[in-house]
């Protein structure tokens, strides 16, 4: 018995029938072979979209934004994900300062052990003691967005009261040692490290 070749369907007929890529037995057994194509790689798309770094555009509106009650507004794909992360983290969480740090590194896509969040002197008040700046650019939020992101994930009249994001700038030990991505930045700033941001939320 012949063997079918599913993979590219002209094959399959007899070398009496015109075979080129002009033909019209060629065209048409092609819809079919685009068809099948299509659907096997839709079918690929969602799957890959039940994971939330996966999915993007209405995939993200219509499947996880409505699920946990949070509209997109004008934030892009990577934030809109990054604040349904958040929600989803909110509904979930246990109130631990170290699990709340480790949800958050997980929404950050970094280390938990670059996260530092402890409580405060002050009752009902915790301090982010540093978060890497870089994690913060790479996310694309205001320094108030991650604030709030936070904030959203510690319980009911808890809130953040100090904060401290981490730079990369630092002088070396050394006179004659340079880092580009701890030293003094070039003019175009495409090399050069930072220096970090803190500071106390208006309460």
């Amino acid at each position: 018995m012949a063997r079918v070749n599913y993979d590219n369907l002209i094959e399959n007929l007899p070398d009496a029938f015109a075979k080129d890529a002009g033909s019209n037995n060629y065209k048409l057994l092609q819809i079919k072979t685009y068809t099948t194509r299509k659907i096997q790689s839709d079918l690929r798309l969602m799957v890959d979209m039940l994971n939330i770094n996966n999915a993007f555009g209405a995939t993200l509106d219509n499947w996880y934004g409505e699920r946990v009650k949070l509209t997109r507004g004008t934030n892009t794909d990577s934030q809109y994900r990054i604040k349904l992360q958040a929600k989803k983290m909110q509904n979930i969480n246990t109130a631990s300062l170290s699990q709340i740090a480790e949800a958050l590194a997980a929404i950050l896509d970094c280390k938990p052990e670059d996260i530092h969040i402890v409580e405060s002197k002050r009752p009902y008040f915790v301090e982010i003691k540093d978060i890497p700046l870089s994690v913060i650019e790479n996310a694309n939020f205001t320094l108030e967005e991650i604030i709030a992101i936070v904030n959203s994930l510690l319980p009911i009249n808890i809130t953040v009261i100090t904060y401290n994001f981490v730079g990369t700038f630092e002088f070396s030990d050394v006179l004659s040692e340079y880092d580009e991505n701890a030293g003094f930045a070039n003019d175009e700033h495409t090399i050069g490290g930072y220096v970090g941001l803190g500071g106390q939320n208006e309460i």
